[in-house]
């Protein structure tokens, strides 16, 4: 018999598992483990507080009820999870989302099952270029959506649009970085806004510099200081000198 023996156990329970030892003289003694070996699979269930909403945010609070498992992991179905026994999740934008549980057992055996969460309400995206240039700036956006009759336009410089237009073009006239959103309506009143993906940079220069003297000798020499402000990185600065006769 081997001293360190392994066996495969091919069916789910527990075991006892007992060890008798005999040495050279005959002597004998023995050993026995109730529930040793526990072969079990994981059953992964859980359930929520709700899975419906007319209009987001949905919070839904999540209870696990699975056996058999040590380690648990969520899958919210919008990009977002949670290793907690029982977390709770907010919803924020309209659509159709897979609650998914999966629980692994003591073995390393893995279960999972899935909810459907549904959260209704104007849904949408939108685009716009260009994305840099100088003061002022003008930017077209163009707007895809489902389930709205009317939307307003945020160009995040102060200014908004409500308008039905999904196209629509603006003028930034300040420099700056401006991330826009569209905040989107439906016929049962609910409200969504959606933020843009893209920063907005306008960039602007303005010129000036100074010097320590503009009165001078004959052939004197003045030092010139550059006080140029941007929110750029500058590239080139050209000083020129122009003759001023004064009759």
């Amino acid at each position: 018999m081997d001293k360190d023996p392994v066996h495969p156990y091919e069916k789910t329970g527990a075991y006892i598992v007992s060890l008798l030892a005999t040495d050279q003289y005959g002597c004998k003694d023995s050993v026995s483990k109730n529930t040793y070996i526990d072969i079990s699979i994981p059953r992964a269930l859980f359930f929520v507080s709700d899975s419906f909403s007319t209009c987001p945010p949905l919070l839904v609070k999540f209870t696990d009820s699975s056996s058999n498992y040590r380690s648990v992991k969520w899958d919210f179905g919008d990009g977002n999870s949670s290793t907690l026994e029982n977390p709770s999740h907010y919803y924020t934008l309209p659509g159709i989302y897979f609650a998914k549980l999966i629980v692994t057992g003591p073995g390393g055996c893995v279960d999972s099952t899935r909810q459907r969460i549904n959260v209704r309400g104007p849904r949408g995206s939108f685009s716009y270029v260009p994305l840099q240039g100088c003061n002022p700036f003008n930017v077209k956006f163009i707007a895809t959506t489902l389930d709205r009759i009317s939307f307003t336009w945020d160009f995040s410089d102060g200014t908004t649009i409500a308008t039905n237009d999904s196209i629509v073009s603006h003028t930034y006239t300040s420099a700056g970085d401006y991330v826009p959103k569209m905040i989107l309506s439906d016929i049962t009143g609910c409200t969504v806004p959606i933020v843009g993906t893209d920063t907005i940079r306008v960039k602007d220069i303005s010129a000036n510099f100074s010097s320590e003297s503009i009165y001078v000798l004959r052939f004197g020499f003045v030092n010139f200081h550059d006080s140029t402000i941007s929110n750029d990185l500058i590239t080139e600065l050209a000083l020129g000198f122009r003759r001023w006769r004064i009759q």
